[in-house]
């Protein structure tokens, strides 16, 4: 199995575990309440993410298959790690476009650079 494969592979059990754990604590009335937050609204995309936002907002990266298609320049340097930070953030669709919470990501990371 490659890198990539084994990272996704345990993303995936992270996924499953972190679900797991949600749905138990959600059933027992007695608990304080859960809070599912989402990734912070004014959340600072880093510098690999702010350029691979910038890069799918003009069309030079698309999403595709799970991945970056790099249509200029380099691309990511963990393509499957950096797509799946993008989708947790809610900053992209799982079809690659920005949401309106990925425009603003990016209009705070261009803002700060």
């Amino acid at each position: 199995m490659n890198a990539e494969a084994e990272r996704a592979r345990r993303w995936i059990e992270d996924l499953a575990r972190s679900l797991t754990q949600t749905g138990d604590a959600a059933t027992r009335p007695e608990d304080a309440p859960v809070h599912h937050a989402g990734p912070h609204p004014l959340a600072m995309p880093t510098a690999e993410q702010g350029v691979a936002l910038a890069a799918l907002e003009s069309g030079r990266w698309r999403i595709e298959s799970g991945t970056f298609t790099v249509h200029d320049g380099p691309g990511p340097s963990d393509p499957l790690g950096l797509l799946r930070e993008l989708r947790v953030s809610d900053w992209v669709t799982a079809d690659g476009e920005l949401t309106l919470t990925g425009r603003k990501a990016l209009a705070r990371w261009l803002e700060q650079a």
